[in-house]
């Protein structure tokens, strides 16, 4: 079950949940959480607390990115093209970003800048 559907379920029985500053999960109220849901809560903590976190900065991502293409083109000897593919894998598995399909690096980028929250709101 993707974190999304969890999240929904939980929802639909009442229960919210919230990452806190430090990085715990938070589920309530108490009283709408049955054992079920507590244990479909604990076997999918990593996905939910990495579903509510914040965006990464698309700054550090493409720094990520950058720093691992070159590490592939130079010191595995591929080419660019190559080493931008497996930069790309990696970014994605570091960050836990869902794959953009076409579009590789930019197309990753443009979707967190999109997630930004704007500054212009208080």
């Amino acid at each position: 079950m993707k974190p999304e559907q969890i999240i929904s379920t939980l929802t639909a029985h009442g229960v919210h949940l919230t990452r806190g500053a430090a990085g715990a999960l938070r589920a309530g109220p108490a009283a709408a959480i049955t054992p079920e849901l507590a244990l479909l809560i604990r076997a999918h903590r990593a996905d939910l607390l990495a579903t509510l976190a914040p965006p990464p900065d698309p700054l550090a991502v493409r720094e990520f990115f950058d720093e691992r293409a070159a590490v592939f083109e130079f010191e595995a000897g591929v080419t660019r093209e190559e080493a931008e593919a497996g930069a790309l894998r990696r970014t994605l598995e570091h960050f836990r970003l869902p794959d953009p399909g076409a579009g590789g690096i930019e197309a990753v980028l443009a979707a967190l800048v999109a997630q930004q929250p704007d500054p212009s709101t208080p």
